[in-house]
């Protein structure tokens, strides 16, 4: 198959942006991985859709969103893992044993 013109991909992809946000909204819970998401699911969408043959753009979106949710969300939790146990706070402040008198509620 040739090359899709660009105009396709906007008229067959775009109606579904809100619906691919929603997703990615609700998987990350967060808005600014959200737009992180989406933004990278529609590149790959819009990389590999001379390859879509499919009949139902929003189902193809919306599980290429889910993929990148899923590789992002592992990714970060690999990152996490990376973090050398060794790791010790060489900070010299002191913090408070507890709450200081004046933030005591006095009783009735």
């Amino acid at each position: 198959m040739g090359k899709s013109p660009p105009n396709r991909f906007d008229q067959v992809m775009l109606p579904h942006l809100d619906a691919a946000y929603n997703l990615a909204r609700w998987l990350s819970g967060s808005a600014t991985e959200a737009d992180d998401v989406v933004q990278e699911a529609f590149l790959r969408a819009f990389r590999f859709f001379d390859g879509y043959t499919g009949d139902n753009p929003r189902a193809w979106l919306l599980a290429i969103v889910r993929n990148t949710w899923f590789t992002e969300w592992r990714r970060h939790r690999h990152q996490g893992d990376a973090t050398p146990m060794t790791t010790r706070c060489t900070s010299t402040t002191s913090f408070p044993a507890g709450p200081t008198k004046a933030a005591t509620i006095p009783r009735r």
